[in-house]
C-alpha cells in the first residue's frame, strides 16, 4: 500500500497515473511477504555452480507460524462492544450481516502479514450497509499534509484479465468524502475523463486503515533474514548427508579402467598385487555438534525477536501455574497491547462511518464513538482453577461486577453482565408473579366459613 501526504484533494488524470506507477514499482516487497507466508522462501531459487553436486532445498514455515499464532492470540476470541442500549441491537445486525469476527480475522492476519491491512465500506444491492478486507496492493492512501495526517482520497486500482479478447484492463477507482470516480483504461494511457462518478453516503473517504505497529512491519519481517539462514543451514546438512551417502571411492595400489570399475561393483571383491593397496571412501568431516547448535541458536532467536514462543518446546509448559504461563507469553503480550490499540482505532472509524450511514436512514444526528467501549480477549490457555479460586478469595471485597472482570479472559464480562441480569429479571417476574396469583386453598376455606357463617345467622 503507498501511504503519502499530499494536500491537494481533486487530483486530476496525471496525478492519478503517477501514483498508481509509483505504487506498481513497490508492489514487490508484498508480494514477497505473501510468499513467505506460504512457504515460498528464498532457498527454493537457490543455484548451484555445479548441476551435480546436492541441492536440497528446504524451507520451514516460520512465518506462517508466526501470523498463526500472533493473530489467535490476538483475534482467537471475538471482540466485544459496549455501546448505548438503543443502538447495540442495530449494530449487532449489522456485524452479523457482515460476518465481522471473520472479517475480523482477514484484517489481522493482512495486519500480521504486511503490517497493514485495509477494509472498504459500501452499500450492497439491498442498501445494506458492508464492510470487507481489500487487497493491499490495490490501494493508495492519500493523507493531508497536518500532524493528524486524516485521509482525504483513497485510489484503489487493480487488473482484470479478459481471455476471450486476449486483454488486461486496468480499473481504477478515486475515492472522496462525497463521491467516487470510476476509471478504465488499456496499456498505460488513461482516459482523460472519468467513465462514471457517484455519490456515497458515508460523509468521509469509506475507508479504514489498520496498523500492525507504528513501523508498519509485519510480524515476521524483523526475522526474515533468521529464517533464510535457518532453511540455508537445514538445506546444507541435509546435501551432506547426500554427499556422504553418494561419495567417492579411493582406491589404492591399482588403477582401474571404466570396465574393470563396474565389474569390482558388481562382484564387490578387490584384489591388490601387493600389500600396500586399498580402498577407502572420501568423506567430509562434519561437526554435527556445532552445527546442530547454530541451528537450535537461529531458531530460539527466530522465537525472541519475533516475540512468539515456541509451543513445540518441551520447557513451555504443560503444567505451569498461570503465573509461569504469563511470564513465558510476556513478550507476546507486549505485541499484543500495540496490535490492540491500533486496531480498535479502525473498529472506531468503522463505527464513525457506520454511524453517519444511520444518522441519514434515521434523520438524526448519531455520534456514539465517545461511548463505545471495545473490548479485546485473548485466547490464552488459562488456568481456571486458579483464576476461580482467586476470585472466591477476594468476592466478599469487590463487587459481583468487578468478580467478573476478573474473568474476562475466560468469559465475555459484558455478555455475563447480560446474562445475570436477565436471570435477576425473569426471578422477579416469577416472584411477582407468585404474589399476586391467589391461593385457591385459603379462598376455598374461606368460602366455606362465610356458608357456614351465614346459616347460623339464619337459624
Amino acid at each position: 500500500m503507498l501511504d503519502i501526504k499530499h494536500s491537494q484533494k481533486d487530483l486530476n488524470i496525471f496525478e492519478i497515473q503517477k501514483l498508481i506507477d509509483i505504487h506498481r514499482a513497490d508492489i514487490g516487497h508484498y508480494k514477497k511477504l505473501y510468499a513467505m507466508y506460504n512457504n515460498h522462501n528464498d532457498i527454493r531459487s537457490r543455484l548451484k555452480a555445479d548441476d551435480s553436486a546436492p541441492n536440497n532445498k528446504i524451507a520451514h514455515s516460520y512465518a506462517n507460524y508466526i501470523v498463526t499464532a500472533s493473530v489467535g492470540y490476538f483475534m482467537g476470541k471475538p471482540i466485544g462492544y459496549s455501546m448505548p442500549e438503543s443502538y447495540h441491537a442495530v449494530f449487532d445486525d449489522i456485524y452479523k450481516y457482515n460476518d465481522e469476527a471473520a472479517v475480523n480475522i482477514k484484517l489481522a492476519i493482512d495486519c500480521s502479514i504486511y503490517g497493514q491491512a485495509v477494509e472498504m465500506l459500501f452499500m450492497d444491492e439491498n442498501s445494506q450497509v458492508r464492510f470487507a478486507p481489500v487487497d493491499i496492493t490495490e490501494i493508495i492512501v492519500i493523507r493531508h499534509p497536518d500532524v493528524i495526517g486524516d485521509i482525504h482520497t483513497v485510489i484503489r486500482h487493480w487488473d482484470e484479465e479478459d481471455l476471450i479478447e486476449d486483454k488486461v484492463v486496468t480499473y481504477v477507482e478515486v475515492y472522496y468524502a462525497d463521491r467516487v470516480e470510476k476509471y478504465e483504461y488499456e496499456g498505460t494511457s488513461m482516459y482523460s475523463e472519468p467513465i462514471e462518478i457517484e455519490e456515497h453516503p458515508f460523509k468521509d473517504v469509506p475507508f479504514v486503515i489498520y496498523d500492525n505497529n507504528d513501523s508498519k512491519m509485519g510480524d515476521f519481517e524483523p526475522v526474515i533474514d533468521l529464517i533464510n539462514a535457518y532453511d540455508q543451514a537445514q538445506s546444507d546438512t541435509a546435501n551432506d548427508f547426500e554427499a556422504f551417502t553418494d561419495c567417492y571411492l579411493e582406491v589404492k595400489g591399482a588403477t582401474l579402467d571404466a570396465k574393470e570399475a563396474a565389474k569390482l561393483k558388481e562382484l564387490r571383491v578387490f584384489n591388490f598385487p601387493d600389500a600396500g593397496g586399498g580402498v577407502s571412501f572420501v568423506t567430509k568431516n562434519i561437526n554435527d555438534q556445532a552445527t546442530e547448535h547454530y541451528k537450535n541458536r537461529l531458531d530460539s532467536d527466530i522465537h525472541k525477536f519475533s516475540f512468539v514462543p515456541n509451543m513445540a518446546d518441551d520447557k513451555f509448559a504443560s503444567n505451569a501455574s498461570g503465573v509461569a504461563m504469563q511470564y513465558k507469553l510476556a513478550g507476546l503480550n507486549y505485541k499484543t497491547s500495540v496490535k490492540e490499540s491500533l486496531f480498535r482505532k479502525g473498529l472506531l472509524r468503522r463505527i464513525e462511518l457506520i454511524s453517519n450511514i444511520l444518522s441519514i436512514m434515521s434523520s438524526n444526528e448519531i455520534n456514539i464513538i465517545k461511548d463505545v467501549d471495545i473490548r479485546f480477549m485473548h485466547n490464552t490457555i488459562d488456568n481456571v482453577l486458579e483464576t476461580a479460586e482467586l476470585v472466591n478469595r477476594i468476592k466478599e471485597l469487590i463487587s459481583e461486577e468487578t468478580a467478573i472482570e476478573l474473568l474476562q479472559d475466560i468469559i465475555d464480562p459484558e455478555q455475563e453482565k447480560l446474562r445475570v441480569k436477565a436471570e435477576k429479571e425473569a426471578n422477579m417476574a416469577q416472584f411477582e408473579q407468585q404474589n399476586e396469583e391467589p391461593d385457591e386453598d385459603v379462598n376455598n376455606r374461606l368460602t366455606e366459613q362465610d356458608v357456614q357463617e351465614d346459616e347460623e345467622g339464619d337459624k
